[in-house]
């Protein structure tokens, strides 16, 4: 009776996998991210602690920096951001940098500072891909 039962459940057809949200299935990422439009919403924050993170990441080997001749260190993570119908953000993708921690810290902070805008500050968003140039610099 038990071996029965194991063969039917292996005939059983696996379930189809979840369909993507349709502004994911029917806009695809962008090749040439210099070609999107500048993501037109300001998106604010105090960048002090932000960068203590990135610069953590930095002293312990995970990402390379160099100094510039004043001392300053600079770490760019452009981002492509996907914008849904009624400005909603649908996906924030980062550029490799060679840095996965950081890439996908500055995802996580985008999407977080983006989910707190305003409905003003998104309702008159296109939809589609738009490229947001995020900056991480400290002294030392």
């Amino acid at each position: 009776m038990i071996t029965a039962w194991l063969m039917i459940a292996v005939q059983l057809p696996a379930p189809p996998p979840p369909a993507l949200p349709p502004a994911a299935a029917t806009t695809p990422m962008p090749s040439n991210w210099a070609a999107l439009p500048l993501f037109p919403r300001p998106l604010r924050t105090d960048g002090f602690h932000v960068s203590a993170f990135v610069q953590s990441e930095v002293a312990a080997g995970r990402c390379r920096v160099e100094p510039d001749a004043a001392g300053v260190s600079r770490l760019d993570v452009p981002v492509a951001i996907l914008v849904g119908a009624g400005g909603v953000i649908r996906q924030v993708v980062p550029q490799a940098i060679d840095c996965p921690t950081v890439e996908q810290f500055t995802v996580g902070f985008v999407s977080t500072l983006a989910r707190g805008a305003t409905v003003a500050d998104h309702e008159r968003l296109r939809a589609g891909w738009y490229r947001l140039p995020v900056t991480y610099q400290w002294q030392g």
